[in-house]
């Protein structure tokens, strides 16, 4: 009879570790042999002596790179309690044809990243049929109710086929910006992570066939009023603040073997590159990427779309990975433009403003991660004003963004690499176009317990409305220590220079921020900002 292949987080009375591991971000249930799997394994982990793996299967599988890599830390997955699952294990499984089971109990979320298999790590197990079958339960060397359990938990929840889980994130920091107009500090009311509460639910309609729900709403943890969220509708504007509104993510889907269908306000496919090839951005701190600056202010929406149509690959393509988004823009077929500036946007038809169209495609395998994004809302000539780089603000049409990123591991430390370019259609009049063109280049190494991250980058502009072209740069780097599974905290500095009329700061991009000090003295100046917080998900 065969071993099971793996067995997390069985949540034993007595934790299984000889002493607490500086580097592990899992849970103190986790079961692996130290003599195999020590060997194969990412570097840092601390195994129980048990015996899990047998030599056969690791010969058999001749691993090459760790099965279970380390936890998710991305802040869309679930409540980042994940763990992703090597895709070459994944691939040896289906060739070799074993029958897995891979279920929980309490999370039912999957990450937003296609290559994760991320859906919490309370009760996950992963088996071989066998492990099931009576008569090995009986003769396993764990504890029989423990077993039991974690069993019932791998047959897909049969006795509750649906759930629903709150979770959710707080998360407040110090922040400093100086500019050469002046200096503000203070709380803001997010910092590494946005604060959030959110609910997520699935039921399972057979067949393979799943349907499920996210709700999550921002909120300033510094103060306690609900965070605003930018796109009513995909138009300049927000939704407003003040209100807990669940304006982070709004969606239901359908999902099976196809892959999944999600309808509501979602995340911009361009958010993968933005968020997985800048290794600051997605803290929200100071250390944003000038280039992500740059693109967000050219554009809504930018992070999150209202009134969308998403489609997602399955995760069963051997690293292929993609997604594809359409959005209504909700306006009347004869509104047309009120204003009276600029003079070449009067009278316009503004019917299709807000319609959005997007998607991304890439590979994902092992150590190495690659992926294209293009996005396109359609304006009217003129009818969307635009201020990037703080320049003074241009009335633009319809904006289109093509992004490449790429990241490569090497053992603890994880280069990556990020291009972008964005153009406004009509911008100060028909037929000229305001461009950005911003690169970005960063690492994450991990250390001890926690990450260094670093950045630097570029974002310019271009157009022949322009005398000059705006530029500015900025380099980052931070710190963030995990003091627990749940628990973190984390400091960041940033550099800001500007030229060509450019005025950029280094203020934090996280709701409930601060901002910096603006006037005429920030043209062509420098800016610095620092930040120190705590994060806690629950």
């Amino acid at each position: 009879m065969d071993e099971p292949i793996l067995a997390i987080n069985h949540r034993s009375p007595t934790p299984q570790w000889g002493s607490p591991c500086p580097g592990h971000r899992g849970d103190d249930g986790l079961l692996f042999d130290a003599g195999h799997a020590g060997k194969h394994m990412t570097p840092g982990w601390r195994f129980a002596d048990h015996e899990v793996f047998r030599r056969r299967e690791v010969a058999r599988f001749g691993v090459a790179d760790p099965v279970f890599e380390k936890r998710c830390t991305h802040p869309r997955c679930a409540d980042n309690e994940g763990f992703q699952l090597s895709r070459k294990y994944k691939s040896f499984l289906r060739r070799t044809r074993k029958s897995v089971v891979l279920s929980l109990a309490g999370r039912t979320d999957t990450c937003v990243r296609s290559s994760h298999i991320c859906q919490g790590s309370s009760g996950l197990l992963l088996v071989r049929e066998e492990f099931l079958k009576p008569t090995f339960l009986e003769t396993y060397s764990m504890q029989k109710k423990l077993l039991a359990l974690a069993a019932m938990s791998a047959c897909g929840i049969a006795s509750a086929q649906s759930s629903v889980t709150l979770y959710g994130v707080i998360d407040t920091s110090y922040e400093s910006v100086k500019t050469n107009a002046g200096r503000i500090s203070g709380f803001g009311g997010s910092g590494y992570r946005g604060s959030r509460i959110g609910f997520r639910g699935v039921e399972d309609l057979g067949g393979g066939l799943k349907a499920g729900f996210v709700m999550e709403g921002g909120f300033n943890a510094d103060n306690g009023s609900g965070a605003g969220s930018t796109t009513a509708n995909n138009q300049n504007g927000g939704l407003g603040a003040g209100a807990l509104i669940f304006g982070r993510r709004s969606t239901v889907s359908l999902s099976g073997s196809f892959g999944e269908l999600r309808f509501g306000r979602d995340y911009n496919p361009n958010q993968y590159n933005w968020g997985y090839f800048d290794p600051i951005a997605y803290g929200n701190t100071v250390g944003t990427a000038a280039a992500d600056w740059a693109s967000s202010a050219m554009t809504q929406p930018w992070t999150r779309v209202s009134n969308s149509i998403g489609y997602f690959l399955p995760g069963n393509l051997g690293g292929i990975n993609g997604q594809v988004m359409y959005a209504f823009g909700e306006r009347a077929s004869n509104e047309t433009f009120a204003g009276t500036t600029p003079a070449y946007a009067v009278g316009r038809s503004t019917k299709k403003n807000g319609t959005f169209i997007g998607g991304r495609i890439g590979y994902t395998e092992g150590p190495i991660d690659t992926q294209v994004t293009y996005d396109r809302t359609t304006y009217a000539a003129g009818t969307f004003n635009v201020s990037p780089l703080g320049i003074a603000a241009i009335p633009t049409g319809s904006s289109t963004e093509l992004t490449w990123g790429a990241s490569y591991k090497f053992g603890s430390i994880k280069p990556m690499v990020l291009i972008a370019r964005r153009q406004n259609d009509d911008a100060g009049g028909l037929g000229n176009t305001l461009t950005m063109n911003g690169w970005n280049i960063g690492a994450i190494w991990t250390v001890g317990g926690g990450e260094v991250q670093m950045s630097y980058g570029r974002a310019k502009l271009s157009s022949a409305l322009l005398a000059t072209e705006p530029e500015a740069h900025k380099w980052s780097i931070g710190y963030l220590h995990n003091l627990s599974k749940r628990t973190a905290v984390y400091g960041y500095l940033a550099r800001v220079g500007n030229s060509g009329g450019a005025a950029l700061t280094a203020a934090s991009a996280s709701p409930g921020a601060l901002g910096a000090v603006g006037g005429a003295a920030n043209i062509n100046g420098t800016s610095t900002g620092f930040q120190i917080g705590v994060s806690h998900t629950f």
